[in-house]
C-alpha cells in the first residue's frame, strides 16, 4: 500500500533495469535500480538494513543475466550465506553458480573495493554491488573526514563500469527522541550522503517501538531522490515475514 500519492518520483528509465521484486519500491525506482546509480539504505539498529539489501540482491540475481557481489565487512562469509540461504533456499545454487559472490575481507579499503569491482565486472560481468555495513570501510577515528571522499568515488565507480551499488547506513538516534519515531533525511549524520546518493531508502518498522503491535511484518521504506527534501519523500508499506532473528 502506497502513501503520499500527490508526490509522484519521476525517474528516467534506462535499458534493464535491475528489479528489486519489491513492486511498489521498483515502480517508485522507475522499473528498479539502475546501473550507474548510488542507493542508500538507512535506519536504526533493529530495522533490517542488512536481510533487506539481501533479498533485494536475491531478487536481481533471479533475473537472466544479473550477477551480484557483496562486501560484507561486519559478518563472515560463511554467516552471510547462512543469511543467504535463510531468506532463500535457492541462494545456495546462486551461489554456486557465481551468479552471488562474497567478499568478507577485514578492514577492506576503497582502493580494494574499487580494484575489486573492476576486475569482477570484467571477468564476471557484474551489474549490482552491495556493500553491507560501510562505517567499516577505513578506521572509525577517522570516518568523518573519509566519508566525505568515499561517497563520490563509489558514485564514480557506480558509473564507470556500469553497476548498481547499494550500502547500508545507521541513522543517528534522534528519530527516537522525537513522539513520531519515523526516520527523516536530517537524522543522516553526514551531509556528504545527500549530495553523492541518488536514492535514500529509510527503513522503519513499528513493532521494534511497541511489541504490541499486531503488524509485526509490516516494514515502511521512505524513498527519497535526491537532491530534494523530505517533502519529495513517497512511502510505501511492505509485508516482510523475515526468518525468526533477523532482527535481533
Amino acid at each position: 500500500m502506497e502513501k503520499n500519492n500527490k508526490i509522484e518520483i519521476k525517474h528516467v528509465i534506462n535499458n534493464n533495469p535491475i528489479i528489486t521484486g519489491i513492486r511498489p519500491l521498483d515502480h517508485v525506482l522507475g522499473d528498479g535500480l539502475h546501473r550507474g546509480e548510488l542507493t542508500v539504505v538507512a535506519g536504526r539498529p533493529g530495522m533490517g538494513k542488512s536481510a533487506f539489501m539481501m533479498e533485494l540482491m536475491l531478487n536481481a540475481c533471479r533475473q537472466e543475466g544479473i550477477k551480484a557481489t557483496a562486501f560484507s565487512l561486519e559478518m563472515s562469509r560463511d554467516r552471510y550465506k547462512k543469511r543467504l540461504m535463510e531468506l532463500d533456499d535457492k541462494a545456495s545454487e546462486m551461489l554456486d553458480q557465481k551468479k552471488i559472490t562474497i567478499d568478507d575481507t577485514i578492514a577492506i579499503t576503497i582502493d580494494e573495493i574499487e580494484r575489486k569491482c573492476r576486475e569482477k565486472k570484467t571477468m564476471n560481468g557484474i551489474s549490482l554491488v552491495i556493500i553491507d555495513y560501510f562505517y567499516l570501510i577505513g578506521r572509525a577515528q577517522e570516518f568523518d573526514m573519509a566519508c566525505i571522499g568515499l561517497l563520490p568515488r563509489l558514485k564514480r565507480l557506480a558509473k564507470e563500469i556500469g553497476v548498481a551499488i547499494v550500502l547500508d547506513i545507521e541513522l543517528m538516534k534522534t528519530c527516537e527522541y522525537r513522539e513520531n519515531p519515523h526516520p527523516k533525511l536530517q537524522d543522516i549524520r553526514w551531509e556528504s550522503f545527500l549530495r553523492h546518493t541518488d536514492y535514500i531508502l529509510m527503513l522503519h518498522r513499528d513493532s521494534y517501538y511497541d511489541s504490541e503491535i499486531k503488524d509485526k511484518d509490516k516494514l515502511e521504506i521512505m524513498i527519497s531522490e535526491l537532491p530534494y527534501t523530505d517533502f519529495f519523500t513517497r512511502t510505501i508499506d511492505v509485508c516482510w515475514p523475515f526468518p525468526k532473528g533477523y532482527f535481533d
